[in-house]
């Protein structure tokens, strides 16, 4: 039994654990320490060899436990430590983790390391700076590698899985892979909570009081760990937002519409999808569509995420979404608009905060608002 201890900088007010050893190997059986309300129990070994080294050639580990997330830093370091440094966690998480350690003066066995950990927040925690409502994932790591497997998490009030593998190659920069899914986030909420990676740039518009907004995205990419405007990939989104109409990027678009022949008098959006292409710093739509109850948009274009400039045509089709493709009611409104094609459509350049709309029915003209 041991009171008052203290291990790799890890307080621990109580632990008992039985001690065996036979010649160059010694063990902790049963290891069963806490501290307040974190615990940790399981078993270390350690084996030497009969050398001048004085230090074991492998520690082995198994164990489980339930503490804050600097104290298991501290207990494991390495990678392991990096990766959790990037979390913060107001409540203890729980984690089950295995490993085998081999010492750096023995390089023959250096491709032996390996370490397994199962983790699970047990409630709100933050990702580099990002909250997620919470997190559970098995990670492995090899000597070069690092792979996240069975990623379940919350945010934003939706949920999403994925996987993530890191490569740290000797003779090149360490790199990611990922792939991620997420449905049924908020979109306002997604926006502020990614606000520490995205910046204050991105525009939001709250949606209405009572009334819903969903956000789903899937996204595959790879690139430098360190740099994620040089990744490389592709993914689609989904966004239900009853007030897509009222975003600063497309409300010059109302202004617009109301000057048609057609005098319409608002523009009713509420549903946006899109195919996309991720090459570096610049997004490819393939295009983006925007849709209301009779209303469609499509945009195919490029947006540059570090300068959130914009190089779109946009298309508006007022009554592409009314009736049956082969009803009455379409041909007529297809016959309505045909004088007018070019009246609706346009070259949409500048920034997502500041938009440039020129329409190629005369392009020597900026939108009024925007001149």
């Amino acid at each position: 039994q041991a009171h008052k201890a203290a291990y790799r900088g890890v307080q621990v007010d109580e632990a008992d654990l039985i001690v065996r050893g036979r010649g160059h190997y010694t063990e902790l059986k049963d290891l069963n320490a806490k501290s307040g309300d974190a615990w940790a129990r399981g078993n270390i070994a350690f084996s030497s060899l009969p050398d001048a080294i004085s230090a074991p050639v492998s520690i082995r580990i198994d164990f489980e436990a339930q503490l804050p997330l600097e104290d298991t830093a501290k207990l494991f370091g390495g990678n392991v430590a990096e990766i959790i440094n990037d979390f913060e966690s107001e409540q203890l998480p729980t984690a089950h983790f295995t490993a085998a350690i081999f010492n750096k003066a023995y390089p023959h066995f250096s491709n032996r390391t390996y370490f397994d950990l199962y983790a699970n927040s047990g409630g709100p925690v933050r990702y580099k700076k990002v909250p997620l409502d919470h997190i559970d994932f098995s990670l492995f790591g090899r000597q070069h590698s690092t792979a996240l497997r069975d990623i379940n998490f919350g945010f934003a009030g939706g949920s999403g899985s994925g996987s993530i593998d890191i490569n740290t190659p000797n003779d090149a920069e360490p790199n990611l892979r990922l792939q991620l899914q997420a449905t049924g986030a908020d979109k306002d909420t997604a926006l502020l909570n990614l606000a520490p990676i995205l910046g204050d740039s991105i525009p939001s518009n709250k949606a209405t009081e009572g009334s819903v907004t969903a956000l789903s995205l899937k996204l595959h990419a790879q690139g430098p760990t360190a740099d994620p405007l040089k990744f490389k990939g592709y993914g689609d989104a989904e966004l239900l937002d009853p007030k897509l109409g009222a975003l600063k990027l497309l409300g010059p678009l109302s202004t617009l519409l109301e000057e048609t022949p057609l005098s319409f008098t608002s523009l009713t959006l509420d549903r946006l999808k899109t195919n996309f292409q991720l090459d570096e710093d610049i997004i490819t739509f393939t295009p983006l569509i925007i849709n209301g109850p009779s209303t469609q948009i499509l945009a195919p274009g490029t947006l540059r995420m570090s300068t959130q400039e914009l190089d779109m045509r946009v298309s508006i089709s007022p009554f592409a979404n009314l009736g049956h493709p082969q009803s009455a009611l379409r041909r007529i409104s297809d016959f309505v608009q045909s004088p007018i094609p070019n009246l609706l459509q346009f070259d949409l350049s500048g920034t997502l905060d500041k938009p440039r709309w020129r329409s190629l029915y005369d392009p020597r003209n900026l939108l009024p608002e925007l001149k």
